[in-house]
């Protein structure tokens, strides 16, 4: 399991908002500050801007900017990792649910299905526990 760079670059992205407050940054100050490509910078904001995590303000200069939608301490990295990844899954989610294979018997038969699941758990939790201001620390 790898996660994508679009990731690591929405954390730098949200820590350089978080520094902003409500003013927000223009997409080009982004880039700059954050050296991801404006390009990368616009993906990026629509999908935090679809998830939440962002919203669309003027800077004083009239200018187009994003700024967080909530608190940096309200953003959890688990928040990033949905908005980026779309899921967190490290078996097919018909594994993980016993859907199809529970119906074959083959789930509870699996330990591997319920160390997975597991690890997922607890993957997650970590992630829930993390924040925009924690890493802006």
């Amino acid at each position: 399991m790898q996660f994508q760079m679009f990731t690591d670059y929405a954390l730098r992205i949200l820590q350089y908002l978080h520094t902003c407050g409500r003013e927000g940054a223009t997409i080009m100050d982004i880039s700059r500050a954050t050296n991801v490509s404006n390009s990368a910078v616009r993906r990026i904001i629509i999908r935090l801007s679809q998830h939440g995590l962002l919203l669309a303000v003027h800077n004083p200069k009239g200018s187009a900017a994003y700024a967080l939608a909530k608190p940096a301490a309200e953003i959890s990295a688990y928040d990033i990792f949905l908005a980026i990844e779309g899921s967190l899954h490290l078996l097919p989610q018909y594994a993980l649910n016993g859907d199809l294979l529970s119906d074959l018997g083959a789930v509870d038969q699996c330990s591997t299905h319920s160390y997975f699941r597991a690890l997922q758990n607890v993957m997650i939790s970590f992630m829930s526990r993390q924040n925009v201001a924690d890493f802006s620390q």
